[in-house]
């Protein structure tokens, strides 16, 4: 059938925006309607009835992998986007840290250790 072409863009979807739990369960039942169709299939329970292609089936399919990869692209942007801003918390973090122990161990007026750096020297 022509709309399996869509499940590749549902598990995307699903995997991108669920948890493992929707994931799981999307893949899944796609995956038991493909069996279950090969064994209808084999079995000549059912036959194929392969659809006349014509142009407006083509610009179907293309409307779904453009609507399906564009999705996708602005997801990845939006991911990209905030791995970069909790990258830079976490350097904001670090430089925070190694300053509040530069001042647990120096005087902040004249920079000079304090006297519990100096007990340890």
């Amino acid at each position: 059938d022509i709309a399996m072409i869509g499940y590749p863009g549902v598990i995307i979807f699903a995997a991108l925006l669920g948890g493992i739990a929707l994931f799981g369960t999307v893949l899944s039942l796609v995956l038991l309607q493909c069996i279950t169709l090969t064994w209808l299939i084999m079995h000549d329970l059912v036959t194929p009835n392969p659809p006349s292609l014509s142009w407006s089936h083509v610009l179907f399919i293309m409307v779904i992998y453009v609507i399906t990869g564009f999705s996708v692209f602005v997801l990845i942007q939006d991911i990209r986007r905030l791995m970069q801003s909790l990258q830079q918390e976490v350097s904001k973090v670090e430089q925070n840290r190694a300053h509040i122990q530069h001042l647990a161990h120096h005087d902040p007026l004249t920079n000079l250790p304090n006297r519990i750096l100096g007990e340890r020297l």
